[in-house]
């Protein structure tokens, strides 16, 4: 009986070493399960705050390049001249614009010329130039003394490369589509159309008249910059507008 009684205290003894033993091997995978959770949450909040941060360099420069395009003249028609064979076309360019007249030439002082294409390349009789302002002060000073001392000239409005297209779909958008803002109807089929961007360049203003007649371009609506260097639109939000799906212009 003695013998029996002391091989069950010693089963119950390593029984409980045994549940003891258990117990710390869950309580060391619960440990690891936790850190791991916690090792991938701070792994899922870091791709996030990476996301948020790429995404807030991009607005940065979105708006720093619309800044500079604000301030610059576009001339849509620049004669070819001489400049496939010219080794500083730039020059050549300034040099062009400076003989037009002494308003300009003055006007173009503290500017920079920007061909926007490859001259070299080029196979048609004119082509597009940007002319960047150090503000908006000079760029209106260069605009009035373009048009009256080089009539011919072509000049509008410029956005940045990353954003082109998609100002191009809002266009096409607005005016192929039939839409309300605030209950009005909308219908701008044959109407133009003016995208600029806001005093912040935060966001996109619209504007509309409905000839070249009518002086007064009246305002539409703001909506959020398009996502720099896409192509579609499939996340474009349209601030007070609201499309009519059930028609097309």
């Amino acid at each position: 009986m003695e013998h029996q009684k002391g091989l069950i205290e010693r089963q119950n003894s390593e029984l409980l070493e045994l549940r003891s033993l258990v117990s710390t091997q869950n309580s060391t995978l619960e440990t690891v399960s936790n850190k791991t959770k916690q090792n991938s949450d701070a792994m899922v909040s870091y791709s996030k705050s990476l996301s948020s941060l790429k995404n807030s360099e991009s607005d940065r420069k979105l708006v720093n390049e619309l800044e500079q395009c604000h301030n610059s003249v576009k001339i849509g028609n620049f004669p070819i001249l001489d400049l496939k064979s010219c080794d500083n076309p730039k020059a050549k360019i300034r040099e062009y614009l400076e003989s037009q007249g002494h308003e300009t030439k003055n006007a173009l002082l503290d500017t920079k010329i920007i061909p926007l294409c490859k001259i070299k390349e080029h196979n048609k009789d004119s082509f597009p130039v940007l002319i960047s302002c150090k503000n908006n002060t000079i760029k209106t000073e260069l605009l009035k003394s373009i048009n009256k001392e080089l009539p011919t000239m072509s000049t509008s409005y410029h956005f940045p490369s990353s954003i082109h297209k998609q100002i191009k779909l809002i266009r096409e958008k607005l005016s192929n589509n039939k839409f309300s803002i605030n209950g009005k109807s909308f219908n701008l089929k044959e109407d133009w159309i003016l995208i600029r961007p806001t005093a912040d360049f935060q966001n996109l203003k619209i504007l509309t008249k409905a000839d070249s007649e009518t002086k007064t371009w009246e305002f539409l609506s703001t909506i959020p910059l398009p996502a720099a260097d896409s192509k579609e639109l499939p996340t474009q939000k349209w601030g007070s507008i609201k499309w009519d799906c059930t028609q097309r212009v």
